[in-house]
């Protein structure tokens, strides 16, 4: 049976036209981050990346999260889990 899994680029492609909160999108790890931004900046523009969304490692501490809607890279789930596989 197939896993359905969500690729990065069409939960990126969700994110709000107009966002009313500054976006958070958490990767998988810091190499993951440049991918990130590249497809980002692609979808919804350069100027949409730079004024709204912050793209952090999973690991990454962000003080306050709460002001943040925060959106988690579908490939976080894949590589955390595949380690139990």
């Amino acid at each position: 049976m197939e896993e359905s899994i969500m690729y990065s680029t069409e939960l990126i492609r969700k994110f709000p036209e107009a966002p009313t909160s500054p976006i958070l999108f958490v990767v998988y790890n810091e190499d993951m981050v440049e991918d990130a931004m590249f497809y980002i900046s692609t979808i919804h523009g350069e100027q949409y990346l730079n004024d709204h969304v912050t793209v952090v490692p999973l690991n990454t501490k962000v003080e306050d999260h709460i002001m943040y809607d925060v959106y988690i890279d579908p490939m976080v789930y894949k590589y955390k889990h595949s380690w139990n596989d």
